[in-house]
């Protein structure tokens, strides 16, 4: 049922494809959270961060501290830097599929982007 206020603008029609619309991307993004959100779960259950940081940690200071280099505080500020950025990449790898099944499939289901 189309609400009084919308009734001159809209035709029932474009209500129920908006409608439809709006319940497939609400499903999508819960499906979506609910896979992200097991995902972060065993990322961090699987201590996969202190793996990670402490490859960096081993890469970094056999690369730098080999050649009798004295490790100071700017190298603690570059390795948090790159560890930041690493964590950033792994998270863009698991979003970056669902922006796209939202952009290209859905919206394309829906009449739009074609």
């Amino acid at each position: 049922m189309i609400p009084e206020k919308l009734q001159s603008i809209v035709t029932k029609e474009e209500f129920t494809k908006a409608q439809e619309y709006s319940r497939t991307k609400m499903q999508f993004n819960m499906l979506q959270s609910w896979i992200t959100t097991a995902f972060e779960l065993s990322f961090w259950a699987l201590r996969l961060p202190q793996a990670l940081y402490a490859v960096m940690f081993t890469k970094y200071y056999e690369s730098y501290c080999s050649d009798g280099y004295t490790p100071s505080y700017v190298d603690d500020w570059i390795l948090g830097m790159g560890f930041v950025f690493a964590c950033t990449i792994v998270e863009s790898v698991v979003s970056t599929p669902f922006g796209l099944f939202s952009t290209f499939m859905i919206e394309e289901t829906h009449g739009f982007n074609k």
